[in-house]
């Protein structure tokens, strides 16, 4: 029998099933704004979006084994694009 998790339908769908040695995580509704004058994004504040992104278009808190890769690379990815967006962006630039 393969473990599989069901994917996240609605805000009302139930907890994906735990797999064994993975840890269950709420997903937040709502990713933060990471572009900041005050102080740069964290590499951690970076990670957390690009997870949540991730796990938002994939309907997925937690991967199965068998897209855990693709899972983990999707986030790193984007964080990598996240990074350079952020490092390229002009502070008080106008269209």
């Amino acid at each position: 029998m393969s473990e599989s998790i069901e994917p996240i339908n609605d805000i009302d769908s139930p907890a994906p099933q735990k797999l064994p040695g993975q840890e269950v995580t709420e997903m937040c509704r709502s990713i933060k704004t990471l572009r900041r004058c005050e102080e740069p994004a964290t590499d951690e504040e970076v990670h957390a979006a690009a997870l949540q992104s991730v796990r938002k278009v994939s309907g997925y808190r937690i991967p199965s084994r068998a897209n855990e890769a693709v899972f983990e690379a999707a986030v790193d990815e984007i964080s990598a694009c996240s990074e350079k967006l952020l490092f390229s962006l002009k502070t008080g630039a106008r269209a």
